[in-house]
């Protein structure tokens, strides 16, 4: 078993081992739609009095609106980078007062809704949509930029918030496009979540480890230390002086309370188990390969997360 403030105290030379792992981010993370969850993101409030720039034509200037984003939890993003996903194609629904018709909510929809996470920023987490829609019978483009106390969105997937955001009006704003015409909108006051239904419960991730990425950290005896992918090559343990560990990614282990790795069916030493540091979605385990297993040739690898055991990935041992 290892605890959490072990699983944390990971060898800077071991962290390091992600950076080289770019091409097959994308591959890896992966969830399953038929289990994973909606996220609804729901955002009210009401706009400034005033506009921040350009003429409100549709006069929304100190009106209410609604706003929902559903989008599933196993979504892959557009593009991506290590701190910010891009999401297209969601669907938007809500609703929007306007002074050009007093007292009655207009309704807006969008199936091409798209929607921007990021984490990058020290100082902020970021929201961002686009949005196409049609006001009062006018093709508009809507677009909001929220930023939010750092931590708010804890990895760029879809994912839902752990507490309602109030909305600061010095940061959160609405622009809309409009026959060519650029307006923008304080949100004055306001929230904006992200909930899963009630209902839909979060499920576990099931233990998997994968066979793409694996990553070979070999620390020799003079203090130096190499990095290579593994890409099906045999695991080297000929040097007498060398220690040699494994990266390998999955899922279902940044949750778990006892983490284990069988190679060839001997447990070997984790020395961290967790998030991935670099690729917000992914897991990652890291053990060291004992000397006793040189020479074993083909051998399976095994991940077994609070006693439920992943499919068997292969590498080879020299």
């Amino acid at each position: 078993m290892i605890s959490r403030h072990v699983r944390i105290m990971r060898p800077m030379v071991i962290a390091a081992a992600v950076v080289s792992c770019l091409a097959v981010s994308q591959k890896l993370v992966a969830q399953n739609p038929a289990t994973a969850p909606n996220v609804t993101y729901t955002a009210s409030g009401i706009f400034g009095t005033t506009p921040l720039s350009g003429p409100d034509l549709y006069k929304m200037a100190g009106e209410p609106f609604t706003i929902n984003v559903v989008a599933n939890a196993a979504t892959h993003p557009t593009k991506n980078g290590a701190t910010w996903a891009q999401y297209t194609k969601l669907k938007l629904t809500g609703q929007v007062n306007s002074g050009l018709l007093p007292g009655e909510p207009y309704p807006i929809t969008s199936n091409s809704t798209s929607m921007e996470l990021a984490t990058g920023n020290p100082s902020y987490d970021v929201f961002t949509i686009f949005a196409p829609v049609s006001v009062i019978g006018s093709q508009v483009n809507i677009s909001s930029l929220i930023q939010m106390p750092p931590g708010t969105i804890k990895n760029a997937l879809i994912h839902p918030f752990t507490a309602p955001v109030t909305l600061n009006p010095a940061v959160a704003t609405v622009t809309y496009v409009a026959g060519g015409v650029t307006t923008t909108l304080s949100i004055a006051s306001g929230t904006l979540n992200a909930t899963i239904p009630t209902g839909a419960a979060q499920p576990h991730a099931a233990a998997q480890l994968y066979a793409e990425g694996v990553q070979t950290i070999t620390s020799h005896g003079d203090g130096t230390a190499t990095l290579r992918p593994l890409h099906g090559a045999p695991v080297d343990l000929s040097a007498q002086a060398d220690v040699v560990a494994l990266v390998f990614y999955g899922t279902g282990m940044r949750d778990a309370s006892d983490v284990r790795l069988q190679i060839a069916g001997q447990d070997v030493p984790v020395m961290y188990a967790g998030a991935s540091s670099h690729y917000p979605g992914l897991d990652e385990v890291n053990v060291q390969v004992p000397r006793s297993l040189a020479g074993s040739g083909a051998a399976e690898v095994v991940l077994i997360v609070d006693g439920q055991m992943s499919k068997p990935v292969q590498i080879q041992i020299q």
